[in-house]
């Protein structure tokens, strides 16, 4: 499976697995919103930021209580 994928307007698809790989893609989209004063957009996708953390937290925490390893998802 390729790392990347390209739709038909050239927006590049980040194949999104874990809650922390949305964790990161949002921080980026943050970063894009604000660079073009997209404030409303870059305020709601700080929200689903909020909500990606807390999922990622969980995550995190539910294979530390079962002694796994998060890589092994």
């Amino acid at each position: 499976m390729p790392d990347r994928f390209t739709s038909g307007s050239g927006v590049p698809l980040v194949p999104l697995r874990r809650a922390d790989d949305f964790v990161g893609r949002i921080e980026a989209l943050v970063t894009d919103a604000n660079a073009r004063s997209y404030k409303t957009l870059a305020y709601f996708l700080e929200t689903a930021l909020i909500e990606a953390r807390i999922q990622s937290d969980r995550e995190a925490e539910d294979h530390r209580s079962r002694g796994a390893d998060p890589k092994d998802l």
